[in-house]
């Protein structure tokens, strides 16, 4: 499976539509992602990206 190359790259347009007129409506933080598991005792710091819902 190839990995999405553009993780970290801002959105900037609507993915359906295509508007770039987008306003932000939910900002959650910065999380690690999903499948980023660290066993306890793991020194290791996940890579956090920013989650933001928008409306466009």
């Amino acid at each position: 499976m190839e990995r999405n190359q553009h993780l970290d790259e801002p959105v900037v347009s609507c993915e359906v539509c295509g508007n770039d007129d987008l306003q932000p409506v939910l900002n959650l933080g910065k999380h690690p992602l999903c499948d980023d598991l660290v066993p306890m005792g793991d020194t290791r710091v996940c890579e956090e990206y920013p989650i933001e819902i928008l409306f466009c």
